[in-house]
């Protein structure tokens, strides 16, 4: 009876492990970069430069590239400057030329409904099809361009979307990962024409 109750917890366990693993919702849905074949027209002439260029999550080194790959893109597709460099690449700056510092704090939180999930959870684990979900998901960039070590423009962009899923909210993470991601596009191309607005 003893290893019958110890089985029996044993597998109610494992069964949690897995509904817990996949229920995780990835975070790092970054938009992919667009860039222009050839693009002529842009309203601030000259280079800039991209100095630091931090994502403050857990998994940062993961996808720093495509962050940054992807604010480029928006930059460009926004005809904001004609030229965008990396600092960390150049071997010589003009004292005339803009540095670009920028920030982001992506956060993603979600909770249940437990009055109606807590059958999916024991006894009908996975069964249950009633599995209230709500995702909050919050985006902040924060930049500055400076010039000769003089700085030109300081910024803070937010951008909030949260939705819930009512059937299977364990499972069906893919309605929150594109929300996210259309919320990453949205603060992106927000921030690109901010840029172009404070320096026109």
């Amino acid at each position: 009876m003893r290893i019958q109750k110890l089985l029996f917890k044993l597998s109610f366990a494992s069964v949690i492990c897995i509904l817990v693993s996949q229920c995780k919702v990835d975070i790092r849905q970054i938009p992919a970069g667009r860039d222009l074949a050839d693009v002529k027209s842009n309203s601030v002439n000259g280079t800039i430069y991209i100095g630091k260029f931090e994502v403050f999550t857990a998994d940062r080194i993961e996808f720093l590239r495509a962050w940054q790959y992807s604010f480029k893109s928006s930059l460009r597709n926004n005809r904001v400057f004609s030229e965008i460099k990396n600092l960390s690449d150049s071997e010589t700056v003009s004292s005339e030329s803009l540095i670009l510092d920028v920030e982001i704090y992506p956060t993603f939180n979600d909770s249940y409904n437990y009055w109606w999930t807590w059958p999916a959870i024991y006894p009908l684990v996975g069964y249950w099809p009633v599995q209230k979900r709500t995702g909050n998901y919050d985006i902040t960039i924060n930049y500055q361009i400076s010039k000769n070590k003089n700085i030109l423009v300081q910024s803070s962009i937010i951008e909030s979307k949260s939705m819930e899923i009512e059937i299977y909210g364990f499972y069906r993470t893919s309605e929150f990962e594109s929300m996210i991601e259309n919320t990453n596009l949205l603060i992106l191309d927000k921030c690109s024409k901010e840029i172009l607005a404070k320096l026109q």
